[in-house]
């Protein structure tokens, strides 16, 4: 089985989950790891045996050749590095949210439906164990015919204030 040649933009706390979860992958090389604190790549890099580390996303997109790459930056920040990702070719997993605003969000798939890449938003949740055998249930139709789902995550404005302070730049 080939394996896809991946990197890892941002190693802070979704990103080393990305790098964590390449590395004990079968199907996935776990080539470089982007941030712009160069002591933060290094740890994580050294914790995940990845064999470079970079703090420019231009330099690792010149250097490396990878077939896709995950987004785990702070959130105002998603869209440059998705469209430059798509202009380089690369596939993109982004974590959520896609963007934070409507307009960049449009950049974004834009950008991927113009290069011909794949850009699909990380939602974690769908293997978290209660959501998978939710899914798992209805696909087995052991709970009859669906016909609408409704789901809701609680979210506190803690989160992107005092958790995520970045997440509301």
């Amino acid at each position: 089985m080939r394996q896809v040649r991946v990197a890892v933009v941002g190693a802070g706390i979704w990103g080393s989950a990305h790098v964590r979860a390449y590395a004990q992958h079968a199907s996935a090389e776990l080539v470089a790891i982007c941030d712009l604190k160069e002591a933060r790549a290094r740890e994580v890099a050294a914790r995940w045996a990845v064999p470079r580390c970079y703090t420019a996303l231009e330099e690792m997109l010149s250097r490396e050749t990878l077939d896709a790459i995950s987004v785990a930056t702070p959130d105002a920040v998603h869209a440059d590095v998705v469209v430059r990702a798509a202009e380089a070719g690369k596939h993109v997993l982004c974590e959520k949210p896609l963007a934070t605003t409507i307009p960049e969000c449009e950049r974004m798939i834009a950008a991927a439906a113009k290069h011909g890449v794949f850009l699909m938003v990380d939602w974690h949740n769908r293997w978290n164990p209660p959501c998978h055998a939710a899914w798992e249930s209805v696909r087995g139709g052991e709970v009859g015919d669906v016909r609408y789902v409704y789901y809701r995550l609680s979210d506190t404005i803690y989160v992107p204030t005092r958790m995520l302070p970045w997440a509301a730049e």
